[in-house]
């Protein structure tokens, strides 16, 4: 609370019966709700609003499988492409938790596999007896609790699995990971269910263990950033911009601030990060087995 009024952000800490007609459930015992200087965006349309708003001088590539980057003459990178190839003397590598791809193994990030659902719109009645509250968003103190939003169209969004995978999730782990997010709708509306639910979907993020970016330049004309950490919009946004202007040559006190806490953390080889991953997992799990 100290921190955030620091910020100059609009803060309370709530409780019993007030938190419970902000959210419209009684499955949250205590909260900091935060005021001003808070938003919560779709980002989808927020980034296919970036794009849109592009300058004249910014040419976009889309669904290109770059397949390799190789290094020229005079200090010039090619990305080859199926159908075409780019030359450049510079590039940003932006791959959150696909950066391996590209070779730089070194990053000392880790992927996290994410499952999420969403409901249909909630009917006049149900919206009505759940106090026609205001569009909330949930974030868990516990690494792996769910995050939860209430939209403004009315849904429910629900995010309550984190894990550390080698392979993606199979349609049928899918289907598994649907039905925990049914059993933690149900925690908060019990007249939610799994016939309720429009949308089941999954993603990665890349993490670090000391929760700080990869943020560094590579070799001569190569930066990349990876480690969002869950807070990809947030992060991302300013990292790409700080990225930038590193490869530019432009500096700020803001970017001193990000190269100094660029320490993503020693990371041991495989298998046995594997195992202490997969560990560790389990008891974040268990700990936020009440926030789930």
């Amino acid at each position: 609370l100290a921190t955030l009024r620091a910020l100059g952000a609009r803060v309370e800490f709530l409780q019993g019966e007030p938190l419970a007609q902000k959210l419209g459930t009684r499955h949250y015992q205590a909260a900091i709700c935060c005021g001003s200087g808070n938003a919560l965006l779709q980002p989808a349309k927020y980034v296919k609003g970036l794009l849109n708003a592009l300058p004249g001088n910014v040419t976009v590539y889309e669904n290109t499988d770059i397949t390799g980057v190789e290094r020229l003459s005079h200090g010039r990178l090619r990305a080859n492409a199926a159908d075409g190839r780019i030359e450049s003397r510079q590039v940003l590598v932006c791959l959150n938790a696909f950066i391996p791809r590209v070779g730089i193994a070194d990053s000392a990030t880790f992927p996290m596999e994410l499952s999420a659902s969403l409901t249909r719109p909630l009917t006049d009645q149900e919206f009505q007896a759940i106090g026609a509250v205001e569009p909330w968003g949930v974030l868990s103190t516990r690494p792996l609790g769910a995050t939860v939003r209430l939209t403004a169209d009315r849904r429910v969004m629900i995010r309550n699995t984190a894990e550390y995978r080698t392979r993606d999730l199979s349609s049928s782990d899918l289907t598994q990971r649907r039905q925990h997010h049914v059993r933690g709708l149900q925690r908060r509306f019990p007249f939610l269910g799994d016939a309720d639910i429009q949308y089941t979907w999954t993603g990665h993020l890349s993490a670090s263990r000391s929760g700080q970016a990869f943020f560094d330049r590579v070799e001569e004309g190569v930066y990349a950033v990876a480690g969002c950490n869950g807070s990809g919009v947030a992060r991302g946004t300013l990292w790409g911009r700080l990225l930038a202007e590193l490869a530019s040559g432009v500096d700020s006190p803001l970017l001193q601030s990000v190269m100094q806490r660029a320490e993503p953390g020693w990371l041991p080889p495989r298998p046995f990060f594997d195992i202490g991953a997969m560990l560790r997992m389990r008891v974040e799990a268990v700990r936020a087995r009440t926030e789930i």
